[in-house]
């Protein structure tokens, strides 16, 4: 530990990120209910890191943030307090993500800020439901506690380079496979809203963007063509559209919408591979857009035409826009698919 000369403590410390999912869910259907089940949570995480040997910083709103000055107490308090959420017999059981970093943190009276928490906030928001996401120098400490998956390097928003990501399933520490509230499944059209919603905001954290801000993710460049290429699912998708338009113009089949889907799965395929090599997404979605008004040509029904020519219009202007942007710095906006050590 160090002091600096205005009074501030820069330290090591495994730092441990706590949110609990859904949270404004369980507020918006029973607003005392989920206070009062977030005070007990809070009362009962902050003893568990008090008996792990930690230390709680913070409980604002539904999330806790506690440092250890060791990785191993870290991770097993982190498990602790999941396998008890996952012993709940309730239906719509409480359910966390938990981030573990260990890093340099400034100790500023009751505040503690700097990159290494930022970093474990971010594994927050993308670990798994019920479960715990560690960076790399976590997961050397304490790799063979749990069946660890390893996510490759990620890009976390606002966070300079990529990280090296391991996470553990909440069915290691009890939770079903799914490990969402029942309350929060759809009973109705307004709850598949809720849910829709729900799931569309945990796919945006786990690209590094918070849809409760206002800032808009930086786009991930585009696949250097050569791993394109080389990629199974770019001949599928050549491979499927191909035996699609073949069948129509062969006569097995006279349904136009499969040639017109065969087509498009084409445009797409190459659109996407003109992407990767000029660094400009809009290529794809004016791909897919021309192969539409092409493919509607196959359709026999005026109102089905009107309907594909209005879908490829829709996506012209996206597209047009896409060309503007350049994305990435090298004329192939080379994404690293190779992890480095």
């Amino acid at each position: 530990m160090t002091v600096r000369p205005d009074g501030r403590e820069r330290r090591n410390a495994a730092i441990l990120m706590l949110d609990i999912v859904g949270f404004s869910l369980m507020v918006g259907r029973d607003e005392e209910e989920a206070a009062s089940r977030l005070i007990k949570f809070h009362d009962d995480a902050e003893r568990l890191i008090a008996d792990s040997r930690g230390r709680v910083i913070d409980t604002a709103g539904d999330s806790v943030f506690a440092l250890f000055d060791s990785v191993i107490d870290a991770v097993e308090c982190a498990a602790e307090i999941q396998r008890r959420l996952a012993a709940d017999p309730r239906t719509d059981r409480m359910v966390v993500r938990i981030g573990i970093h260990r890093g340099e943190v400034v100790l500023d009276g009751g505040r503690a800020f700097g990159e290494g928490v930022n970093i474990a906030a971010r594994l927050q928001q993308i670990a798994p439901p019920g479960g715990i996401a560690v960076s790399a120098d976590v997961y050397n400490a304490v790799e063979t506690m749990f069946p660890f998956e390893d996510q490759g390097h990620r890009s976390l928003k606002n966070i300079e380079g990529r990280v090296r990501v391991h996470t553990v399933a909440g069915t290691e520490f009890g939770f079903p496979e799914q490990p969402v509230p029942r309350a929060f499944l759809p009973s109705g059209f307004s709850d598949l809203a809720e849910s829709f919603t729900f799931a569309v905001e945990d796919r945006l954290l786990a690209r590094g963007f918070d849809p409760k801000t206002t800032e808009r993710p930086e786009p991930a460049p585009p696949v250097h063509p050569r791993h394109l290429i080389e990629s199974r699912g770019f001949w599928v998708l050549l491979a499927i559209g191909s035996l699609l338009i073949a069948g129509h113009l062969t006569g097995w089949t006279s349904n136009g919408l499969y040639p017109l889907i065969g087509v498009t799965l084409v445009g797409g395929a190459f659109g996407r591979l003109t992407a990767s090599i000029t660094g400009r997404g809009g290529f794809r979605a004016l791909a897919i857009a021309i192969s539409l008004g092409a493919g509607a040509l196959f359709l026999t029904g005026t109102i089905s035409r009107a309907i594909a020519w209005v879908m490829a219009a829709a996506l012209v202007g996206p597209g047009v826009a896409g060309l503007r942007r350049k994305r990435g710095d090298t004329p192939y906006a080379i994404r690293d698919t190779k992890e480095k050590p």
